[in-house]
């Protein structure tokens, strides 16, 4: 089985570092799509240009992990349509790989009939996989799927003249937002498993993965395949603990298990804030 990952904007932490080489560890070939020379690369992993893929350019202005999110999502449904990688986010901790074997893998929520798209794979030919390319081809991206109170706005500032692009529209609209909306158009969300098997939370503000009185098995069980640690919960421990995890966290033990030290690979202070933007960058169009 073959996984596949895109990495942008610096050098890999041990945050990125720990959840590959659990990939690794678990004789899950890893390859890393880059658009240029990344540092701390660990061994045993293939690294390509990620222009074989998708050749599209990252958003320059504005916020660049919110950018760089945006050609990930664009990029990993090409990557789909075009090879048999299976794609995982530089945020995922492999416990057990073989529910990677599925022709589709994915957490879908069926309550709520949502997906996240941290792990993904989809056959070629889903009719899905078609309908969320499609979207980000389009020459005017409207999130048609939004409700009538949500895309009112959007829709007056494109009667404006304000036509919106794919980077302007909010976080995970290019991502859990269009294929959630594919899938269940198509039926096939019903293909994915329980996202219990992905990730114990559907999100990690309250940082769960840097508390340390609780056990590993609190984290995993015997239906884990795979643990989602979310970047807020990188975001946190650079802003927070000086880019080192807190020892006894569930993020400590990851590093230990796969021979990391994050004392070698800490998070760097931002730059930036890497807080996701609104709805405020569109192209004008001319008369």
């Amino acid at each position: 089985m073959r996984v596949a990952s895109f990495w942008h904007g610096g050098p890999l932490s041990f945050f990125e570092i720990a959840c590959i080489k659990s990939f690794i560890d678990a004789g899950v070939d890893y390859t890393l799509f880059v658009r240029e020379s990344v540092e701390n690369i660990p061994s045993g992993i293939e690294i390509i240009e990620s222009k074989e893929i998708y050749d599209g350019d990252i958003e320059t202005l504005g916020d660049e992990r919110f950018n760089a999110g945006v050609y990930s999502d664009i990029f990993r449904a090409h990557l789909l349509k075009k090879t048999d990688y299976v794609w995982v986010d530089t945020d995922v901790v492999c416990i057990n790989p073989s529910i990677l074997e599925n022709e589709y893998c994915f957490g879908a929520n069926r309550r709520k009939k949502t997906i996240n798209n941290c792990v993904l794979r989809l056959p070629k030919y889903s009719p899905a996989l078609q309908l969320a390319i499609n979207f980000y081809e389009a020459p005017v991206p409207i999130p048609h799927w939004w409700r009538k109170e949500k895309l009112k706005p959007l829709l007056n500032r494109y009667r404006a003249g304000d036509i919106p692009t794919l980077t302007s529209l909010p976080w995970t609209t290019t991502g859990p937002g269009i294929l959630s909306w594919a899938l269940r158009t198509t039926g096939e969300i019903s293909r994915g498993q329980h996202w219990h098997r992905f990730y114990k939370y559907e999100s990690a503000l309250n940082h769960e993965f840097l508390q340390s009185d609780k056990p590993v098995e609190f984290y995993e069980d015997a239906t884990t395949n795979m643990v989602h640690l979310y970047g807020s919960t990188k975001i946190h421990v650079r802003d927070h603990f000086g880019g080192i995890p807190p020892k006894s966290s569930y993020l400590a033990l990851v590093c230990n298990r796969h021979g990391v030290d994050p004392r070698d690979f800490p998070i760097p202070a931002a730059n930036t804030s890497d807080r996701p933007k609104p709805y405020t960058r569109s192209r004008r169009q001319t008369p």
